[in-house]
């Protein structure tokens, strides 16, 4: 059996393992290590991740906060960062190891590489999280023998969409970088929360929607991403006030031009998933959340 060093790689490959951040020139190769890594990392079309990896590169992210593992000159193993300072967390955010160099360390090897990365440029950070999806039984043995236990559960919804009861009495509008404080005081769908007020600049577009009463309260955000091609579908994030999901889904409804619609919703969130349960909605797939918190 080969020997192991502290990281859990073998020793004759860890001689010969690199990691560092990627250059800039090998966004393809990066994606295309990134792709073997389905179903075990979020499937994005080339434009999209094209897109994150130009912001990402323009902000300093891609220099602290990806990491690529090189052997020779080949990337075999690639891992995102990400930092939330509303909640302090770092996450190891898709991490994806090549086929053919699986099984051999390298994983964890990247894992325990961006918890340094994180701590060294994040001082204040109190957890460390991972996402993998719950099918991934190797993963997830992997993450609770480095410490990272489950938190909770996201769940991916599919269903179609429905015609509403009433007549929806709230106003739907494009957002504006002047509601952001309104913004920031709803409650996020996910673990990735979004009350810092850079983020909610960088994240609003005029095609998303806010929700207002009739008294001007900001109650909804929503953003709604088409996917035409494969399975024609709209995948909605959302962001809402509490006792105000029945409302804004309702009136969200009247938005979709396509009949599927797909949800990445938090198990805690029961009353929208009572909703979505009774509407027929299906699970496709979930995911677990692990945290391990940072002792300093």
């Amino acid at each position: 059996m080969p020997s192991l060093n502290h990281y859990g790689v073998t020793m004759s490959l860890m001689r010969d393992v690199r990691i560092r951040a990627p250059s800039s020139d090998e966004r393809e190769e990066f994606f295309e290590v990134y792709n073997t890594g389905l179903p075990g990392v979020d499937e994005i079309s080339e434009k999209r991740f094209s897109e994150w990896w130009e912001r990402c590169y323009e902000s300093g992210e891609l220099e602290r906060l990806w990491r690529v593992a090189v052997l020779g000159k080949t990337i075999v193993g690639v891992v995102i960062n990400v930092f939330n300072d509303i909640l302090r967390w770092g996450f190891i955010w898709e991490l994806a190891i090549h086929p053919d160099y699986r099984g051999q360390g390298i994983g964890t090897y990247l894992i325990k590489e961006s918890e340094k990365i994180l701590k060294k440029h994040y001082p204040d950070i109190r957890e460390l999280a991972i996402g993998v999806k719950t099918t991934n039984y190797r993963a997830l043995s992997l993450y609770e023998k480095i410490d990272y236990g489950i938190r909770f559960v996201e769940l991916h919804l599919r269903g179609k969409k429905w015609i509403p009861e009433g007549q929806s009495t709230l106003k739907i509008e494009p957002p504006s970088q002047d509601i952001i404080p309104d913004l920031m005081k709803l409650t996020p769908d996910s673990y990735w929360s979004t009350r810092n007020e850079d983020s909610w600049r960088e994240l609003l577009k005029p095609e998303h929607r806010i929700f207002r009463t009739n008294e001007g309260l900001v109650v909804g955000y929503i953003r709604m991403l088409m996917e035409k091609r494969k399975k024609p579908h709209t995948e909605i994030q959302f962001n809402i006030r509490p006792d105000y999901g029945p409302q804004v889904l309702d009136a969200c409804m009247e938005l979709l031009e396509l009949e599927t619609v797909e949800f990445w919703i938090q198990d805690n969130h029961q009353d929208i998933l009572d909703i979505l349960y009774l509407k027929g909605y299906k699970r496709i797939e979930s995911e677990f959340l692990l945290r391990k918190p940072v002792i300093k």
